[in-house]
């Protein structure tokens, strides 16, 4: 989506180097502001939680301010944020800059090693922070081969999912409902 951004920022002299680091830093900050967010909606809930269950907690069960849980949130969920956006960091580099004349120049393909290497990184990240996490290898390695057989079954589950709803009857459907499964099926959706 920042494609036209970056063709603009290229033709203005920035390198490929250079606009992945700008996409790294903004990613960073959004991580960094989305983590606290959620730490303080963590610290919030654990503090209402000895008023909604009432008798059922033992009284002083909860400790609210914990720095170390929340420096370990924080941290982790800014690894998890670099890794989930080194693929798309990947192409960044390979906008041309002549895409502000035209969006007929789409970015170059990433090359196969590099798409490949950008895999493996990512799934070496998250096992490591699974890893940190549960502190067994074993239990780290299970975790990412669930997670990536869950996203092999939903990528090949994805297109029966679309063919079977532009299948369906939608003589009688109303017309919103008829657009939204059938937009399913054109390019791009």
């Amino acid at each position: 989506g920042r494609l036209d951004a970056i063709a603009v920022l290229r033709s203005l002299g920035l390198t490929g180097g250079e606009a992945i680091v700008l996409h790294l830093v903004q990613v960073a900050v959004l991580a960094a502001a989305g983590c606290l967010v959620g730490a303080i909606w963590g610290i919030g809930v654990q503090a209402l939680a000895p008023v909604l269950l009432g008798d059922l907690l033992p009284a002083g069960a909860v400790r609210l301010w914990q720095p170390e849980a929340v420096g370990r949130g924080v941290g982790l969920g800014l690894v998890v944020s670099a890794l989930f956006c080194l693929g798309p960091l990947a192409a960044v580099r390979r906008v041309p800059p002549v895409r502000v004349l035209g969006r007929e120049a789409d970015p170059l393909p990433v090359p196969r090693g590099t798409g490949v290497l950008t895999l493996a990184a990512l799934l070496c990240g998250v096992l490591v922070v699974a890893w940190i996490q549960g502190t067994s290898w074993r239990l780290a390695g299970a975790f990412v081969g669930i997670v990536l057989a869950a996203s092999v079954a939903l990528a090949l589950a994805a297109p029966g999912l679309v063919w079977a709803a532009v299948r369906l009857p939608l003589a009688r459907a109303r017309l919103s409902i008829r657009h939204g499964l059938l937009a399913l099926a054109r390019p791009g959706a």
